[in-house]
């Protein structure tokens, strides 16, 4: 199995978790009433899945590869 490739993927997976995180924190901010947005508490989770599962992914691979 190529474990570069699955690292690489989980980086750029966390990477992309962590922007989005930012940018709807910001929102969460600025915007008034946002957290009333059954989208917005949606999206919150859905991003803290997917930085926990690329998170985990890294974990073992970089696990594996020892």
């Amino acid at each position: 199995m190529n474990y570069e490739l699955v690292n690489s993927l989980c980086y750029y997976t966390c990477m992309g978790s962590l922007i989005t995180g930012v940018a709807l924190s910001v929102a969460s901010i600025w915007v008034p009433n946002v957290w009333q947005s059954e989208f917005m508490v949606k999206s919150f989770s859905t991003t803290g899945v997917l930085f926990t599962f690329a998170a985990l992914g890294a974990l073992v691979t970089k696990l594996l590869t020892i």
